[in-house]
């Protein structure tokens, strides 16, 4: 994730309305005050501009904590978001894209884009304090003001949540593994296209890259990054990069099945619709396959050399030069045999694969 990525992902009414949840727990009564992202552990305010992390320890009851800012972020902790997104300071624009980042490194960003408020509340409650479930032992927010804030400032819940409103105490007991690869697929290609083109250059010519990661075909989306996800054998497209990220083997593994569907994606020069015309036209006959010919021609020459060296002029070989001919006719005929096979059985399989995302 860069800082194009963040900005992209604060665009989304999902994010904004899920740092709205945090500006909450972390600020009260103060939520939307401008003041929030001065403010310091117990209340107080440091001046800005310019703006800078104070790096204060403060002590209010029992604790003492460097935390400022929106997001109330530890000095320690900026500093390596610092590192990581090269911010020139402690300004609005830079904290607001540092609380997404910190959402994105919890692996809770792919679930608040797709609306899995629950899960993310978990995933980012041993980052803020404040939410529902945190083990820190501070004043919590109760999850039902929780989703009653996300839902107030716009955002929308996954399709499978029945009841939005759920038993605070659950976040600890009940497990809640991440369902496979989640629409909508274009926010999610806009937070983590950067990362794919770079794992898999083969999205830049289809999606873009940056902040300037578009679409054309959200359905040739959804089954390439479907592809790559599977391939990993992750259960969403966030961790298929993390995987990838750390696994040049499954970094392998993601960019052969990209390969498989982006190519079926460019046959038909039409994305998905494309493919599947490409598969339907009629083939070539076997005769008129140019490929077929010249092999044909070929092996007619390899057999003509086998009759001179048995059966023709065979006193002209001696027993070492039959074993090299023989060997490479039996290389030769593999080749040519691979080719045809790894073809038929190449299109067998782009015709599966069209066959499964329909």
């Amino acid at each position: 994730m860069n800082r194009a990525g963040l900005q992209d992902a604060l665009s989304h009414p999902n994010v904004a309305a899920f740092l709205a949840v945090i500006d909450l727990g972390e600020h009260g009564p103060n939520a939307d005050s401008p003041d929030r992202y001065r403010t310091m552990f117990g209340g107080g305010k440091f001046d800005a501009p310019p703006w800078e992390h104070p790096r204060r320890p403060v002590k209010a009851g029992d604790y003492t904590s460097t935390a400022a800012g929106r997001g109330q972020f530890l000095a320690g902790t900026w500093k390596d978001l610092v590192v990581q997104y090269a911010f020139p300071d402690f300004s609005p624009a830079c904290q607001d894209e540092a609380i997404v980042a910190l959402i994105y490194r919890r692996g809770a960003l792919a679930d608040v884009i797709a609306g899995r408020i629950k899960v993310a509340i978990e995933k980012c409650a041993k980052e803020w304090a404040s939410l529902p479930g945190s083990p820190y032992g501070q004043p919590t927010l109760s999850l039902e003001k929780a989703l009653a804030r996300y839902r107030e400032r716009g955002g929308t819940f996954a399709e499978d949540t029945v009841d939005p409103i759920f038993n605070p105490d659950s976040l600890e007991t009940e497990h809640y593994g991440d369902p496979p690869m989640a629409l909508p697929i274009i926010p999610l290609l806009t937070a983590f296209g950067p990362e794919l083109v770079k794992l898999i250059p083969q999205f830049a010519t289809m999606f873009g890259s940056g902040s300037e990661v578009q679409v054309r075909n959200a359905k040739a989306a959804e089954a390439a990054v479907s592809a790559v996800v599977e391939a990993v054998k992750a259960p969403n497209l966030q961790a298929a990069i993390e995987t990838m990220q750390r696994d040049p083997e499954a970094a392998k593994a993601g960019q052969i099945a990209a390969a498989d569907v982006l190519s079926l994606i460019e046959a038909g020069g039409g994305g998905i619709e494309g493919a599947r015309k490409a598969n339907a036209a009629p083939e070539v006959p076997l005769l008129a396959d140019r490929a077929f010919i010249v092999g044909l021609v070929l092996m007619a020459a390899v057999f003509m050399l086998l009759a001179d060296v048995f059966y023709v002029h065979p006193g002209n070989y001696d027993s070492n030069i039959r074993t090299q001919i023989v060997t490479a006719v039996l290389g030769f005929a593999g080749i040519v045999g691979a080719y045809f096979l790894g073809s038929s059985f190449g299109s067998q399989r782009k015709t599966n694969i069209i066959a499964n995302k329909e």
